[in-house]
């Protein structure tokens, strides 16, 4: 028998479906996603929880102690407005409710690049970024 040492949730946040996970022992700070195009959060998963590779940096960072955040987000929004509205308010609800620290880093994946740039421009919670495969500039 596995025994979890974090707690799990998928929360509806004003009509978009997130992900919180949080430690039993919390070190204070949060992390949240910013997903690519194929990125999604249901009620009961996420493209993070299908592939093992990904749900273990999800498992590692818990075991650490940081408690993580992934939204929808309105599932591939090239970085739109709808979109920056749902990651503030994930960390709104993050920050209530489970106590992190008001900055928190960002772990952007391809297209979520895009609203990780947008977020750096016009909230003041961001700490840092991290970027995988990022995806900075769309020709139209």
């Amino acid at each position: 028998m596995i025994i979890l040492s974090f707690r799990e949730q998928f929360v509806n946040i004003d009509g978009q479906w997130a992900y919180i996970g949080q430690p039993k022992k919390s070190n204070g700070y949060g992390v949240i996603f910013l997903g690519g195009s194929i990125a999604f959060v249901s009620n009961n998963s996420s493209d993070w929880h299908e592939d093992l590779n990904k749900k273990a940096l999800f498992n590692s960072l818990l075991e650490e102690g940081y408690t993580i955040g992934y939204s929808n987000a309105h599932g591939a929004n090239f970085g739109n407005d709808k979109a920056l509205q749902d990651i503030k308010n994930l960390h709104k609800y993050m920050v209530k409710e489970t106590g992190i620290n008001f900055f928190v880093h960002l772990f952007a994946i391809s297209m979520g690049s895009l609203l990780a740039l947008r977020l750096m421009r016009n909230v003041d919670f961001v700490q840092s970024v991290a970027f995988s495969q990022p995806l900075l500039n769309v020709k139209v």
